[in-house]
């Protein structure tokens, strides 16, 4: 019985391939059309057609011609659309190298523009920045002598020097008009002049900020430990002041020697500002919690040691972790958004009843919240290659807007 069947199914495949037309002798088999080599620009060559009109065989018009270049491009920007974003870019690069001159070379130039994450390297800046070490890297070459820097600078010590001279007329008890006029002009001179004649060579925006941020932070520790000391107050006398004017010229001098030698950027700056400030804080709303008990140059020894250590660890964690100065921001008004939902709803919540340790504590979570929502939201703020990007890609009747991105 299995020999029968096997010899019917046999007999089939026969009747079937003696049923099926076979090639002419001599002619050449079909093949499938080769798909086109997308760098092939050469010429496409026409072929001749016909067509049928009212029952005549006419020769059909000719085909409009294909431009290489164009074809190129339709490729680069179909390849985009299905997400090979480095093969485009390729394509694209490749037009605009090879026929500057054709118009498709121009709207090729625009879309990489697109992508770039370095305006002044567009060639190199088409690579999206995807690891830590590249960010480091693309951060710090962009820290260039910056005109906006120096400018920044220039009115900041401007500010400082002003600052200088008022403390100065408390250390010297100056308080006629024209004695107190004269040092605030005197003061604010200087931070001008000494700004501006010695950053003749330029200045960078990393240096620009370690030296403003240095005064700041110079003014903050001399008065932190004029509180600590019990050394503030009019009892203790006006010398005092002194302290704080040293190491505010200290501080600035420390940042503007340690940004010329070492290797940071604005971003690392902006770090270490914010995990300082906020560490500080933090701690005084804990204070807050405990009604204030603690002894007052207790709480100004903490202030000053959390917020100091702060500062030297997000200095250290910004050569780690590298962050932009835009994405530190934005977790900085993360944290100063959750600060103030967790005051407001202690006062939404409690009303009249709110109490010091209540407030204290729901603004210290609310901020703590906030930062870290900040942090987690901005996770790929700094890194083109994954963050979402709306952008306007020019076509040739046209244009297209386009949403991508990872989410």
């Amino acid at each position: 019985m299995g020999v029968r069947c096997v010899r019917w199914v046999i007999g089939g495949w026969l009747l079937l391939a003696s049923a099926l037309p076979l090639p002419a002798a001599g002619t050449e088999p079909i093949l499938p059309p080769a798909e086109p080599d997308p760098f092939d620009t050469r010429p496409v060559e026409a072929v001749e057609r016909s067509e049928t009109v009212d029952g005549r065989e006419v020769a059909a018009p000719p085909p409009r011609e294909v431009d290489p270049v164009w074809h190129l491009y339709d490729q680069a920007f179909a390849t985009l659309m299905g997400g090979e974003k480095q093969e485009a870019l390729r394509l694209l690069a490749r037009i605009r190298d090879r026929h500057p001159d054709h118009p498709a070379a121009l709207l090729a130039g625009d879309l990489l523009a697109v992508y770039v994450v370095d305006p002044a390297d567009p060639r190199n800046g088409a690579l999206p920045v995807t690891t830590r070490t590249e960010l480091r890297s693309r951060l710090l070459e962009r820290e260039q002598p910056d005109g906006r820097a120096r400018a920044e600078l220039a009115v900041v010590q401007t500010l400082h020097g002003i600052g200088i001279g008022i403390e100065l007329c408390f250390i010297a008890q100056c308080w006629n008009t024209r004695a107190v006029a004269g040092a605030l002009t005197l003061g604010g001179s200087l931070g001008l002049v000494l700004s501006l004649t010695l950053t003749s060579g330029g200045v960078t925006a990393a240096q620009a900020s370690a030296s403003n941020s240095g005064a700041a932070w110079g003014f903050w520790n001399g008065l932190a430990i004029l509180g600590g000391a019990g050394l503030l107050g009019w009892p203790a006398g006006p010398e005092n002041l002194g302290i704080p004017v040293v190491l505010q010229l200290g501080w600035l001098a420390v940042g503007a020697i340690v940004t010329r030698h070492v290797p940071v950027h604005a971003g690392q700056i902006s770090l270490a500002n914010s995990a300082g400030i906020w560490s500080g804080v933090l701690v005084l709303l804990l204070h807050g919690v405990t009604w204030w008990e603690a002894d007052p140059a207790l709480i100004w020894w903490t202030l000053l040691a959390a917020s100091d250590l702060g500062l030297v660890a997000g200095a250290v964690l910004g050569t780690v972790f590298p962050i932009s100065r835009t994405r530190a921001l934005l977790i900085d008004a993360g944290g100063l958004l959750g600060m103030l939902l967790g005051m407001g709803g202690a006062a939404i919540i409690f009303g009249d009843r709110l109490e010091l340790p209540v407030f204290s504590a729901m603004a210290a979570g609310g901020t703590v919240a906030g930062l870290l929502t900040g942090y987690l939201l901005t996770d790929t703020w700094d890194y083109r290659g994954v963050k979402p990007e709306v952008a306007l890609l020019p076509l040739r009747d046209g244009a297209a807007i386009v949403l991508g991105g990872r989410f």
